[in-house]
């Protein structure tokens, strides 16, 4: 997980084919150094997520 990572939000409402697109902008460790919350931004909103609802694009 880097900032500036292009994702898609993991909703257990709707179809993945409806999930939102979101881009990484901060990072948030735990105290074991993994990863668990960061920072997205949608093209409507800014929103923090835990790690595990989050579903990373394999994009360059």
């Amino acid at each position: 997980v880097r900032i500036g990572r292009l994702c898609l939000l993991r909703s257990e409402i709707s179809p993945p084919n409806k999930w939102p697109l979101a881009r990484i902008e901060s990072i948030y460790p735990g105290r074991d150094g993994h990863i668990r919350v960061v920072d997205v931004r949608t093209s409507t909103s800014s929103l923090t997520r835990p790690v595990n609802k989050l579903v990373l694009l394999p994009i360059n």
